[in-house]
């Protein structure tokens, strides 16, 4: 007799919710732990099924990914471009042409753009003056020369400082590098082109290369340069002096930090020390 009686209100207590129109669903309390509350919902709206709490991520599933954003590199200059001077042309091994025998090369709207890029070589901190460009081109080969003319000159801070023009030429010939590798770029007309371009570099106010040098914060990593060179420095400045080039790839271990500087060791068995710009390792 207990046992129907029993029978009958377990009945009532199913039917009579779902008689006046309500449904349980799962409320987590505010500790996110499993006692949670019974709470009614209209039938109405649409309840979520809850989620298990033992549900495991695939052994291989990662953090989740975050979206990157890419940012404009900073101006550290002011760069103007003259008008282009064609030297000569080539198809090696036949002999280079005189100008006029050329035609027009069409490459100012591929080589202006990487001279004004100039602005945001972290060499250029800090530099003014002028820069009678050579560049001499070879599309077939992926080769290329960047020379300064007897016509450069450069200050650094307000002095004469030549000395600054090297890391410059740095900079260029890895973005050409870059262009020359580039799907898609061809030669016009001709393999080999040398052009000559008038390059004004003018230092913007605040970004002269500083005089001291920030106080290094420890870290730890292992980094890969994302350049075709990058410039390994004495000093976390452009004022140090290069002490070694790094190839695209190039595994460095990362040891400390000063601004946007980065400690490396790097060479056989980490034997070498000194600073890369963050940019060439991706940071």
């Amino acid at each position: 007799m207990l046992g129907a009686i029993a029978v009958v209100a377990a009945t009532a207590g199913v039917l009579w919710p779902r008689a006046c129109g309500l449904r349980f669903a799962d409320a987590p309390d505010e500790g996110g732990g499993a006692g949670a509350q019974a709470s009614a919902v209209p039938s109405g709206e649409v309840t979520p099924p809850a989620e298990s709490a033992s549900v495991v991520a695939p052994a291989d599933a990662g953090p989740a990914p975050s979206a990157t954003v890419t940012a404009e590199p900073p101006s550290l200059g002011t760069i103007v471009v003259g008008r282009s001077t064609l030297m000569h042309c080539q198809d090696p091994p036949a002999a280079e042409l005189k100008p006029s025998k050329c035609g027009e090369h069409g490459l100012d709207p591929l080589l202006v753009p990487r001279l004004e890029a100039l602005a945001s070589c972290p060499a250029v901190a800090g530099v003014s003056g002028k820069l009678a460009l050579s560049l001499d081109l070879d599309f077939k080969k992926q080769a290329l020369r960047v020379l300064a003319g007897k016509g450069s000159s450069t200050q650094r801070n307000g002095r004469r400082d030549d000395k600054a023009i090297e890391p410059l030429l740095q900079c260029l010939r890895a973005s050409l590098k870059e262009m020359l590798a580039a799907p898609g770029t061809t030669a016009p007309a001709h393999a080999r082109w040398v052009l000559a371009y008038p390059v004004t570099i003018t230092a913007h106010a605040g970004t002269t290369a500083p005089a001291t040098v920030e106080k290094e914060k420890a870290a730890a990593g292992v980094a890969t340069v994302q350049v075709d060179t990058a410039i390994v420095r004495d000093a976390p400045n452009t004022n140090g002096q290069p002490i070694g080039r790094l190839s695209r790839g190039t595994k460095v271990t990362v040891i400390g930090t000063a601004g946007s500087w980065y400690h490396v060791k790097f060479g056989e068995n980490d034997a070498q020390e000194g600073w890369i710009f963050r940019t060439n390792i991706g940071r």
